[in-house]
């Protein structure tokens, strides 16, 4: 069985609070949350969790440090966020960057959580850059400043999944949207030199 992941912060309040005295009282003040116990431990372990503290069945370390990143994962969403911040056996990440205006913090030893592959942080990194600009990853749209290859080139126009463009003065080139080439350099709502349709009112 893997042992318990505590942070250095929980291992003070862990010694403070047992201070020596024996596992069978130490234990029953945790499962009755005398109120003369001022640690958080009672919120971050469940008396499981705390009775392997006691029989010393943990390792002290940072799991998740700052600029990490994890995903979040319950039944109804899963999500990769940036660790911002530290507090007492708590995590502070961006959930906000995933609609969770509300989660901020989360315990270390939540089961929901884990760290995200190099693969899933740059997902979620590209995911992040075209949010900011309004748009699902890859959804190019006409009069798009594009780079493909070694040329900067303006999108024509989109067809389902591919971007159409000049190659020359006369030859139209169609490429896939995911294609590694290529790369969106500005956008056309970004681009003073070209006047955007007025929206109908």
């Amino acid at each position: 069985m893997e042992k318990i992941k505590i942070t250095k912060e929980q291992y003070e309040d862990f010694k403070h609070f047992t201070n020596g005295r024996h596992a069978d009282p130490v234990m029953r003040d945790f499962i009755e949350h005398k109120p003369n116990i001022n640690y958080s431990l009672d919120e971050d372990f469940t008396p499981q969790q705390f009775a392997l503290l006691l029989c010393g069945w943990y390792e002290v370390q940072e799991l998740y440090g700052i600029g990490d990143w994890i995903v979040y994962e319950n039944e109804y969403h899963t999500c990769v966020m940036e660790v911002t911040g530290t507090k007492s056996g708590h995590i502070v990440v961006d959930g906000y960057h995933q609609g969770f205006q509300n989660l901020n913090e989360i315990s270390i030893n939540s089961p929901l959580i884990r760290l995200a592959t190099p693969e899933e942080e740059e997902q979620e990194k590209e995911r992040r850059k075209w949010a900011e600009i309004g748009r699902e990853v890859n959804e190019y749209k006409g009069g798009d400043l594009i780079h493909y290859e070694d040329d900067f080139q303006e999108v024509e126009h989109v067809e389902e999944d591919k971007v159409r463009f000049w190659s020359g003065e006369r030859l139209k080139t169609s490429i896939f949207k995911w294609n590694q080439y290529l790369t969106l350099v500005c956008p056309v709502e970004l681009r003073f030199d070209k006047e955007l349709p007025h929206e109908s009112q």
